[in-house]
C-alpha cells in the first residue's frame, strides 16, 4: 500500500474513534436521561409482617438476598453504568486490534498475536512494545486502563463483585465507584464513563501518533 493510501486509512481510523466516541457519549445522555425519566416520587414505605420472613441456613444465599437489599437500596442505576461501562471497554478493545492488525499487515511485521486465534488488550499491548517500540511504563492512560480492566472482569466475570484479594485494594481508590457490602462493585454516576471516553481517546491517538 502507498503512503498516501496508509496516510488515508490512519485518517479514517481517527475519524471513525472521534465517530464513535461522540456516539457513545450521545447513548450516555440518552440514558441519562431516561433513568430520570423514571424517577418516582417516594412512596410510603410499606409496613412489612416480620413473621413472614424466611430463615436461610445457608450463608450463601443469605448473602445473595442481602445484596439484592442493598443494590436496591443503593442505587439500581449502577446495573445500567455497570453495563454502559463494559460496552465502551469493548469498544478500546476492538479499536485497538483492528489497528494493530493494520499495522501488522502494513508494515509485513507478520506478528502472531495469539496461536489461539484470540487476541486481547494484552496481545496488542505485547505487539506494540515488542514490535513499535511504544513504551507504557509512564503512560498514565494506560494505568488507569489497567486498572478498568480488573473493574470489567469482575463485572462480567465475577457478578460485579470485588475478590479479598490484595491485588484489588487500589481499586476501591478509584474515583467514580463504590464498593458496598460483600464487595460488591456499583458504578456512581456517569462522569466514570464520560471519563473512560476521553482516556480511550488519549491512549488511542497517541498510538496512532507514534506508529504513523
Amino acid at each position: 500500500m502507498t503512503a498516501t493510501g496508509n496516510n488515508f486509512k490512519i485518517l479514517k481510523f481517527k475519524d471513525n474513534l472521534i465517530s464513535t466516541i461522540t456516539s457513545l457519549s450521545y447513548k450516555i445522555a440518552d440514558i441519562e436521561k431516561y433513568l430520570e425519566s423514571k424517577k418516582s416520587p417516594e412512596k410510603e414505605i410499606l409496613k412489612i409482617d416480620e413473621s413472614e420472613f424466611i430463615e436461610f441456613n445457608d450463608p450463601e444465599t443469605e448473602n445473595f438476598f442481602q445484596n439484592l437489599i442493598e443494590i436496591k437500596e443503593f442505587n439500581e442505576n449502577s446495573f445500567f453504568y455497570n453495563s454502559l461501562f463494559t460496552s465502551i471497554y469493548s469498544f478500546l478493545e476492538y479499536s485497538l486490534i483492528k489497528y494493530c492488525l493494520y499495522l501488522n499487515d502494513k508494515d509485513k511485521i507478520k506478528y502472531e498475536f495469539n496461536p489461539n486465534g484470540y487476541i486481547y488488550i494484552e496481545d496488542c499491548i505485547t505487539f506494540l512494545k515488542e514490535k513499535c517500540e511504544i513504551d507504557f511504563g509512564q503512560n498514565k492512560e494506560y494505568n488507569i486502563i489497567q486498572n478498568y480492566k480488573k473493574i470489567r472482569d469482575m463485572i462480567m466475570h465475577n457478578q460485579s463483585v470485588m475478590p479479598n484479594d490484595k491485588r484489588f485494594s487500589i481499586l476501591k481508590s478509584i474515583k467514580g465507584i463504590d464498593i458496598i457490602s460483600n464487595n460488591f462493585i456499583c458504578i456512581k454516576d456517569t462522569s466514570m464513563l464520560y471519563e473512560f471516553l476521553k482516556i480511550i481517546n488519549q491512549f488511542l491517538t497517541d498510538i496512532i501518533e507514534k506508529t504513523k
